[in-house]
């Protein structure tokens, strides 16, 4: 009898401990005292379904409930913040889907290494396709008066590979997207405009005072975008129109531990609980020489997330009598221009009333290009038989996704989720994730 007293004040003490962090969690939860850190980056919350006769019966009502309650729990942020922090130091792993932890403090997403070491690769062929459509949209627009540049821009994981883990570069396959794009401009398009960054910051990364990229984040850096990517940019734009674009000046340069966005980007993802190690980057205001009577161009920009600060930076807009962003080729900015004008017509006459069309995009989306090539080529009735058969063909196969997506509870369910926090109609969603499986069909294939 006395022997088993110890045991039953463990379980008794065990069983308050218990209750009070329920009941603590539950308190957490019902006040928001003490108050949590929000945690950074793209994730769904789970929503419970309604209750119906059918889902009650069919046991969705409960497991979405559930989810649902679990992610509404008290200290829910601060437990994964302390789970992200153990896998990280322990492990040198991220917990946040895509993210990679290289080496040095180095990190990365995986979308970028994977397109590094080649599994995204296309056939040559539809690369091929792929550049003579911008190749005749550029001739096109040429003799318009409207000058087009293509820009490759740089990654990360191209640009400073040897952070990235040994188990990735160990799948490094033959050439890329990449690398087979500027093998066939180089042989059968010399006359085409572009700007190939990509081996430019290689070539800067041996030479340059100041970091083109932060361990941190995934973008270039706010000094390496304005100082050497806008500097070009606007030096190339002035070649092609024989004039001379304003100088870009430097002042105030300043290192700081008080990084700017998207200078940390990544490492705000991870959701970790304590503060990383910091990493001093340099900072500088810009702004350019100008005359008074230099003409301002209007551009339209098709591009990634890679143009976002270009798009909002004074010193690029003080250029500029207009600066139009079509985001993925979806997306349209300034947003008060372009709502509701969706049209054909309406595109096809905004395409020409730029006096500079440039396409941007990183490796991952080399592939593709947005689409904007072919989509041109349509909007200005240029497509040939091959881009319809094309076309027709692309949207068969998102219908296809889509019926399969209707038909998939947990699919269709998952989406509806993120219709508020996406701010889009369930149907734009649906089509989104159609058009995404649709596009992966093509990646990972060769000749």
């Amino acid at each position: 009898m006395d022997s088993s007293k110890p045991e039953e004040v463990m379980k008794h003490f065990l069983l308050f401990v218990f209750l009070f962090l329920l009941l603590f969690s539950g308190l957490q939860k019902k006040f928001s005292f003490p108050g949590e850190r929000t945690l950074k980056g793209a994730f769904v919350l789970s929503h419970s379904d309604s209750l119906t006769k059918k889902n009650w019966f069919s046991g969705r009502f409960q497991q979405s409930y559930t989810a649902a309650f679990n992610d509404a729990m008290g200290f829910r942020t601060t437990l994964i913040r302390l789970y992200n922090q153990a896998n990280f130091t322990l492990f040198n792993q991220s917990s946040g889907g895509g993210i990679v932890a290289g080496k040095y403090g180095y990190l990365y997403e995986d979308a970028y290494i994977n397109t590094y070491i080649g599994k995204d690769k296309m056939k040559h062929g539809d690369l091929r396709d792929k550049i003579r459509y911008v190749h005749q949209l550029q001739n096109y627009l040429e003799n318009k008066g409207i000058h087009f540049i293509l820009v490759f821009a740089p990654s990360k994981a191209r640009i400073f590979p040897e952070y990235i883990p040994s188990r990735y570069l160990s799948q490094k396959k033959g050439p890329t997207n990449y690398d087979e794009y500027i093998q066939i401009i180089r042989q059968e398009y010399p006359d085409l405009h572009f700007i190939d960054v990509i081996a430019y910051f290689s070539q800067l990364k041996k030479t340059a005072a100041f970091p083109l990229y932060s361990k941190g984040g995934t973008h270039w850096t706010n000094y390496a975008l304005h100082r050497y990517f806008m500097d070009s940019l606007v030096h190339y734009m002035g070649s092609l129109r024989g004039e001379k674009f304003p100088v870009l000046k430097q002042h105030n340069l300043r290192w700081s531990y008080d990084l700017q966005s998207p200078d940390d980007d990544i490492w705000q993802t991870l959701n970790l609980f304590l503060s990383k190690d910091q990493e001093k980057l340099p900072y500088a205001d810009f702004s350019f020489a100008k005359d008074p009577g230099d003409k301002k161009p209007g551009l339209l920009m098709i591009s990634d997330s890679y143009y976002s600060m270009l798009y909002t930076s004074e010193e690029f807009n003080s250029l500029l009598s207009k600066n139009n962003f079509w985001y993925y080729n979806k997306t349209r900015y300034p947003e008060e221009f372009y709502q509701g004008k969706t049209d054909p017509g309406f595109l096809r006459d905004d395409l020409l009333q730029h006096d500079f069309v440039i396409l941007m995009a990183t490796e991952i989306n080399l592939h593709n290009l947005f689409l904007f090539p072919e989509n041109a080529l349509s909007l200005l009735g240029l497509d040939d038989a091959d881009i319809k058969v094309r076309d027709a063909k692309r949207q068969e196969r998102i219908q296809f996704y889509i019926n399969a997506i209707y038909n998939n509870p947990e699919w269709l369910n998952n989406i509806k989720g993120q219709v508020k926090s996406a701010n889009k109609s369930l149907e734009a969603l649906i089509r989104n994730n159609a058009e995404y499986m649709e596009q992966k069909e093509h990646q990972g294939k060769t000749e």
